[in-house]
């Protein structure tokens, strides 16, 4: 539920007028005896002194959480896709996406996931992965049918349309025996008129 722009900022003003009395109770517990909360010969932490830091202690944490209440609502509404549907509505958790990816892409062999986050923005779903791609593969070829891949995915499973799809290729360092992007062996292998004039340069022979 959305807060009006006048409860927000009655909240907010409430909220720091009590921590202010909180702290200042709390304070005053501490430093002035005057206040008659213990008498001679009770230990420092008499009862009346304990009741008033509890009391100052829950003041203090309530306008805590009142201060940063619009802030966790605004939270939990990030962690759901909210879509209509013909007979209500639908709400689909950001854990959900990320699963769906997740298994999505684990059954491909030329990239191991490291890292996988969905971000819902008010643009759209954000996906960002960080993955070790195989070595013997067009990677630049490899990531744009994994980006598409996602989208696809999203869109056939949640009818979702991803507004962005980010991919961070951190390593290289695994082969792949069968995959469309694999660059052939001979492709890779250095030309042998390239070969020979390396092995003939000067440097070589010192």
């Amino acid at each position: 539920m959305r807060l009006k722009l006048a409860h927000r900022l009655i909240l907010y003003i409430g909220s720091l007028l009590m921590v202010f009395f909180g702290v200042a109770v709390f304070f005053f517990s501490l430093r002035f005896n005057q206040l008659m909360i213990r008498e001679e010969g009770v230990p420092f932490f008499s009862l009346a002194r304990l009741g008033l830091l509890t009391g100052a202690a829950l003041t203090i944490a309530f306008g805590v959480f009142c201060v940063t209440l619009p802030h966790r609502m605004k939270q939990g509404r990030t962690e759901f896709v909210t879509q209509k549907t013909q007979s209500g509505e639908l709400k689909i958790s950001v854990q959900a996406i990320e699963s769906i990816v997740h298994k999505s892409l684990s059954e491909h062999e030329e990239i191991k996931l490291r890292q996988l986050k969905v971000t819902n923005t008010r643009a759209g779903i954000e996906v960002d992965v960080k993955a070790a791609l195989a070595g013997n593969i067009n990677i630049p070829l490899a990531v744009n049918a994994i980006q598409k891949y996602i989208r696809h995915s999203l869109s056939t499973t949640l009818s979702i349309d991803a507004r962005e799809v980010r991919v961070i290729v951190v390593s290289a360092d695994i082969q792949a025996k069968d995959s469309p992007y694999l660059i052939p062996k001979t492709a890779l292998d250095m030309p042998k008129k390239e070969a020979k004039a390396e092995a003939t340069r000067p440097d070589q022979h010192q």
